[in-house]
């Protein structure tokens, strides 16, 4: 006996699956789909916990798609507080009804980053998320490792007679005009922190 349309159909949808995670592996990357929607425990055990990034895909008939858009690249966000909760128990917040989020592309409009930054989406709404572990896990808010910081180099010859101040007082101007943080930063004052040094030889 053949296959029905429905079942032929879900198969073909199976195979696709099975096809885009493969390739979301052989760069790195691990994609989850899940039809009914995301929990807080699901995002924080896959996405959240190490900081990762993911590219989240909204449901079409969604209140997030119609407010916040198809596809959104972000970075969750909790405070101390809530990561504490989620590390003594990952369904701690399966009763919280949105979950908050960085949206990390510039291109993205204001308002809506800030939405989702303030209020959240909804969980039960993300239909998907491709997920890049690219954090330093010893950077991570559980890890009891010693923090690795981000160095950045900028190789220069000294100068001598005082003039290596002038171009070091006018280089953190320029930072600050250009938003460049030398300082310690936070999303939503969490523990997972960058840092970020110049080193000068």
């Amino acid at each position: 006996m053949g296959m029905s349309n429905e079942e032929l159909l879900n198969s073909l949808q199976q195979m696709i699956d099975a096809a885009e995670k493969r390739m979301a592996e052989m760069c790195g990357m691990q994609l989850y789909k899940k039809r009914e929607g995301f929990t807080q425990e699901d995002i924080y055990t896959l996405c959240g916990r190490d900081d990762a990034v993911a590219t989240i895909t909204l449901n079409p008939e969604s209140e997030g798609y119609s407010t916040l858009g198809e596809d959104i690249t972000v970075c969750f966000a909790y405070t101390p507080k809530e990561r504490k909760a989620l590390e003594e128990d990952s369904s701690s917040m399966n009763g919280v009804p949105r979950v908050k989020a960085k949206a990390l592309l510039p291109d993205y409009d204001a308002a809506k980053a800030e939405l989702l930054l303030n209020t959240g989406v909804n969980p039960n709404d993300i239909i998907q998320m491709l997920v890049y572990h690219g954090t330093k896990l010893q950077n991570t808010f559980y890890s009891q490792e010693k923090r690795s910081p981000n160095v950045l180099e900028i190789p220069f010859e000294a100068e001598g007679g005082g003039r290596d101040i002038g171009w070091m007082s006018g280089a953190l101007v320029r930072f600050r005009e250009k938003v460049l943080r030398l300082h310690q930063t936070s999303i939503l004052s969490t523990w997972h922190t960058n840092w970020f040094w110049i080193r000068m030889e």
